[in-house]
């Protein structure tokens, strides 16, 4: 088993300060008006803001681990696995390839991008990505998959 680290760039990191520190002054904000205002949506409303975050938090991609039979998508709500027959393509491509792409569910930027997405040349994506500098597609029976290992060249050899 091979493990490839799934490290965020700058620019993820930079927004994932920029929106935590936004939604702890929305908590902060909404507590303090709750203690004044004593309505229970404000509460409600918090406790919405910090379940946002903490699925974006356990959803995100950490690491990508490739076996004999399968790669693993490694997550801490639960490895995502695609086994090695079921890919029929690898490559690695640049982020160029992928500008304009939209979300249709999923994150895009807290703590990575990943969820479902889709641009014009690939059509529908499933993207496990930290960061937009090292991307790999692959393509499957049934899907294409957008990963991000902080090293691609070592990732596609022992994928392949």
């Amino acid at each position: 088993m091979m493990l490839f680290k799934a490290s965020p760039d700058k620019s993820v990191k930079i927004f994932t300060a920029v929106i935590s520190f936004l939604f702890l002054l929305s908590v902060i904000g909404l507590i303090g008006i709750f203690i004044v205002e004593k309505s229970i949506i404000l509460p409600v409303l918090s406790l919405v803001i910090l379940s946002a975050f903490v699925l974006a938090y356990v959803y995100r991609p950490v690491s990508y681990t490739i076996s004999n039979e399968q790669l693993l998508i490694n997550r801490l709500a639960g490895d995502i696995v695609i086994p090695k027959a079921s890919i029929k393509q690898v490559e690695v491509i640049d982020k160029d390839v992928v500008d304009g792409a939209f979300r249709t569910f999923g994150v895009g930027g807290l703590f990575g991008y990943f969820g479902k997405f889709s641009n014009a040349r690939f059509g529908s994506m499933t993207w496990y990505v930290s960061r937009m500098d090292k991307l790999v597609l692959l393509t499957t029976d049934t899907e294409k998959i957008l990963l991000s290992p902080d090293d691609v060249e070592g990732f596609v050899a022992a994928l392949i």
